[in-house]
This record gives structure tokens, sequence and C-alpha cells, in this order.
């Protein structure tokens, strides 16, 4: 099959969606399909910064403006048998409708629970007027969108329970799949890893406690991840020994670094799948999440704890798997890492995504 992909691509955007996309083009690829990865600009606002600069693709790339006549132009220009749409929902009613009209199936990738939300989930902004102002108006532009679905061919959900919340035929589980990258990651002391964007809806405020919670067991809170937002950057010069930002790391050093900790902490909002999770669970590695529990799983195969919330509870959780004895943290590890590359086995993930799209185009 001829694939085309939209989304961001990782030389330019660090991010799950990106990272996702990039696996599946060179998983399509590997078996024996062209794949041309429509890499949508990210805007003189975005950020430029890279895990990817030095990866080589084995996949064709074409770099679109970010805006909808240009996408589909790309899009109809490649003539692809099928479109894998991993870029939310904003302009996707157009194009969807431009491809329906040319046809070309699209796969509507879910990436976020906004995704499969006729409302943001996000919270509002503080109380002052103009900032509530604006994010109404922003979320009237986004419940606008809804109506994209109309065009959209099938939803390659990846969750179970996103499945079902979209006006479209065929919607099926393709869950996540994981990076073999893996480099060596060495720290002096045992540590917490806290991985992500340093933004708000992350919630990195909550370090400094995790960080004076586990002083008295000798173990350091590393961050890895780009400060977004200015006011996190403070937290790290407020003389908290055993507080330490290593940056934005190349991505065979963000899993190394995210296997050699004892744990994982999540403190993000509700979103779609963090692909840290995977990378945690692959390598043994226990999730403390303070709120993001995708399909239950931490709850349902013990995973680690989720919190549901209960900041309180979250901090208790970390020092518990914090001082746990070698054998037991050992038969922990063994256990997850065996649940994880079984439920996130490539193949199977792959073979799915394959399924659809040959059903997609079979129809046609």
């Amino acid at each position: 099959m001829r694939i085309a992909i939209v989304n961001q691509h990782l030389e330019d955007a660090t991010g799950g969606s990106e990272l996702q996309c990039d696996l599946v083009a060179r998983g399509l690829v590997g078996r024996g399909h062209d794949v041309v990865y429509l890499v949508v600009d990210v805007g003189a606002s975005s950020s430029r910064d890279s895990i990817a600069r030095t990866r080589s693709m084995p996949y064709r790339t074409r770099r679109v403006a970010r805006t909808e006549e240009a996408i589909t132009a790309a899009c109809i220009a490649e003539d692809p048998h099928v479109v894998y749409w991993r870029f939310n929902r904003p302009m996707l009613s157009p194009v969807a409708a431009q491809l329906a009209d040319s046809q070309i199936p699209l796969v509507f990738a879910v990436a976020h629970v906004d995704d499969v939300s006729r409302w943001p989930v996000r919270p509002w902004p503080s109380a002052s007027l103009r900032p509530r102002a604006a994010e109404l108006w922003t979320r009237l532009s986004e419940r606008r969108t809804w109506g994209a679905f109309r065009s959209v061919a099938a939803v390659a959900s990846q969750r179970e329970d996103f499945v079902g919340l979209v006006p479209v035929e065929d919607q099926r589980v393709i869950r996540n799949l994981m990076s073999a990258e893996f480099a060596r990651f060495d720290h002096p002391r045992p540590y917490v890893a806290w991985v992500g964007s340093l933004q708000g809806r992350k919630r990195p405020e909550v370090l400094p406690d995790i960080a004076a919670k586990i002083a008295p067991l000798g173990f350091d809170v590393l961050v890895a991840g780009q400060i977004r937002e200015p006011r996190f950057a403070s937290m790290f010069n407020d003389n908290i020994d055993n507080l330490h930002h290593v940056g934005l790391l190349p991505l065979a050093t963000t899993v190394g670094m995210i296997a050699g900790a004892r744990l994982l902490v999540i403190t993000a909002e509700e979103e779609g799948f963090a692909n840290v999770l995977i990378q945690a669970w692959w390598h043994g590695t226990p999730t403390v999440s303070l709120q993001h529990d995708p399909d239950r799983l931490i709850v349902t195969h013990d995973l680690g704890v989720s919190c549901a919330g209960d900041i309180d509870m979250m901090m208790r959780a970390i020092v518990e798997l914090a001082s746990e004895d070698s054998v037991a943290l050992e038969t922990r590890r063994r256990r997850i890492g065996l649940f994880a590359q079984d439920f996130f086995a490539t193949d199977r993930t792959l073979d799915a995504l394959e399924s659809l799209l040959h059903d997609l185009v079979a129809r046609k």
C-alpha cells in the first residue's frame, strides 16, 4: 500500500504522537509498504527542539505548510491508498472532506482525550476575564471540529475506553508501539524519574515535594524534558540537593534513564496514552501516577500505583516503592516487564494497524 502519515515530526517537535508516527512509519516500511510522512511545519511560535535529529529515516518525508490547503494538496499529490492522520482535530474537517471526495480514506489516530471529546477536558484558566474569554473562543472553535468525523473512514484508538466516543462506524484499538532504542544511563545514586515537558498540564510543581519526601531515603529525583514555561525553571535553583533537571535527552538515553529508575512518577492531567508508561513497563519500572491511568492498566495489572488525583496517596506510594527490598523489587520488575512485552508486542500492533488499512483500501 501507499500510505501517507500526517503529523509534526520528531525532528521538529518532541511529543508522544510524533514518536508514534515515526515508529508506525518504520514498522510499515519494514512490512513492505510505501510510506510518505507529510511533515506539518511546527510554525514560528513552536519549539524546534528535537530528540531525533541524528536518526536515519527509512521512509520518505515531505514538508508541508501548516494550512488545510497545503496538507490537502500534498495528500492528493502523493496519491496514497490511505491517509493516517495523527494531527488532532483543528484542520481535520476540510482535509478529510476533500480526501473523501477524492476517494482517499482517512484514518483518524487518537492522540489525546480531547480528540474524542465534544468539548476539551482541560481545566479552565484563572478567574481573570481575558484568559477565560480567550479560552471560551478556543473551546467553541474546537467544538465546531466535531463535524469532521462525517468524513473520517475509521478511528485507530490507542485506548479501549476511547472507542465508541465519536460518530465513526469503524473504530479499533491499535496500541502504541515501543521504541527499541536504548542507551545505558548512569547516575551515582538511586533515583526516581519524571519525564515530560515542564508545563502546566504536566503539573511539575509537585516535584520539590516529591524530592523532599524521598531525600531521607537517599534518593534523587531526575527530571528529563524541555522547560516550556519559565516559571518552572526556578525550582531547580532553590538549593534542593536531590532534585536535578537533566534536560531534553535523546530518545535512547531517556529510555535508559527510565529503565534505571526505581520508579517513574506521572503527575500529568488526563491525556492520551503517555509513551513513558510503555517505556517504563517494558523495562520493568513500576509507575506511580497521580491521575493518568489509561484503560486502568496500572490498577488492573498491578503495574505500580494509580492515585485517582490524591496527592497524599501518591507521596505514600512513592516512599513505599522506593523503600521496597531488592528481592520484592526484582520480582515486581520481572512481572511488569513480561506483561508489557506481551501486551504491547510490536507485531501485534502492526498486524492490527495493517489489517485496518487493508480493510479501508479494499472498500474503495
